[in-house]
């Protein structure tokens, strides 16, 4: 029994450090006053402890306060399962001798750490201490934690079914938050990693619908407006091709004459190629209105371009005739905005 309650302490100790750890392997519970969800305190058939812990970190500008805790400690352990153990931190180099406990402690991360503990033990009580290090940019960190524990009673430890409880509600939220990102196309958390990355196959699946829908005008207008900032990303994250689908809606737009789509952003090449022919304000001329959104985004594209200063300077405006007068010269810094609306303006008879 002594070795046990030895070992226990040590693997107690190393759960002020590792408390998740500590929680899944040992089964023991934590709290600090009030109730606490991993035992039930009272009559039961596993050891109430309670422990007083004290950090110290070199170059702190206050000391931290005392913490004290409760751990419900399951009896019936082997000695084995006593010393915590996981993917990113190992127990090692574990020896008893009477009732003193001596150990090394490595961890993975970032930064890692290593390093060693001291426990002494009686029946109903223990204290010791645990000394880290690790290196972070060049610089050397230590942390040392010294701890009395006493036996105070007894109690039931409920760990395992409240561990289970928060890894369903966890998987659970974990759903929800996918569904969400599903319907809005995050992609990047669907990509190796992330936190939706087994359900990577399903969005690119959802992706390609949406791909499809945008080579109709109105399909693709719906999914900017529905994805905004996302559509590209998503698109791109599952090889679907961004430009290819925008073709195929500006072509069917112009074929249909579709000019305020032809004008909404995806189509310049389109806006280019028909802006000359339909935004013509010659004097003889006014503009049709079912061209303001193409001679809108015509005008967007040439204002301040070469060709435009090459109108300007034979007197005319894009499109028009030469002898036309000239687009007043814009700001030294233009509001986009207010620059798009002269422009417009500039192309209207009144």
């Amino acid at each position: 029994m002594p070795r046990l309650r030895a070992r226990a302490a040590a693997a107690i100790a190393a759960g002020l450090l590792l408390p998740a750890l500590l929680h899944a392997q040992m089964g023991a519970s934590m709290g600090r006053g009030g109730g606490n969800p991993m035992f039930k305190p009272g009559p039961g058939p596993d050891d109430l402890w309670e422990m007083t812990v004290k950090m110290e970190m070199p170059g702190m500008p206050m000391a931290l306060p005392d913490q004290t805790s409760q751990v419900c400690v399951r009896k019936g352990r082997k000695d084995a399962d006593l010393v915590p153990q996981n993917d990113e931190c190992t127990m090692t180099d574990v020896r008893t001798s009477g009732n003193r406990t001596t150990f090394a402690m490595v961890c993975k991360g970032d930064p890692p750490m290593s390093g060693t503990g001291d426990i002494t033990s009686t029946p109903t009580s223990y204290h010791g201490r645990i000394a880290v290090r690790s290196t972070r940019r060049g610089e050397e960190m230590t942390m040392t934690q010294t701890f009395t524990g006493k036996r105070i009673g007894t109690c039931t430890d409920v760990s395992e079914q409240f561990v289970a409880k928060v890894e369903a509600d966890a998987k659970a939220m974990t759903a929800k938050q996918c569904a969400e990102m599903m319907d809005s196309l995050t992609v990047q958390a669907f990509e190796p990693g992330g936190p939706c990355a087994a359900q990577r196959r399903q969005f690119c699946d959802r992706a390609a619908a949406v791909a499809a829908e945008m080579r109709e005008p109105a399909g693709h207008s719906a999914a900017r407006r529905k994805y905004g900032a996302s559509l590209q990303p998503a698109l791109r994250g599952c090889n679907q091709d961004y430009a290819a689908v925008s073709a195929s809606a500006c072509a069917k737009a112009v074929a249909a004459r579709n000019w305020n789509f032809v004008g909404s952003g995806p189509c310049d090449d389109d806006v280019r190629a028909n802006g000359p022919r339909y935004c013509n304000t010659g004097p003889n001329r006014s503009p049709d209105p079912q061209y303001f959104g193409l001679c809108s985004r015509y005008a967007a594209l040439t204002r301040g371009t070469a060709a435009a200063s090459a109108d300007a300077a034979t007197g005319s405006v894009p499109g028009g005739t030469a002898g036309a007068p000239a687009p007043a010269a814009p700001p030294a810094q233009p509001d986009p905005i207010r620059q798009g609306v002269d422009a417009v303006r500039k192309l209207l008879p009144f």
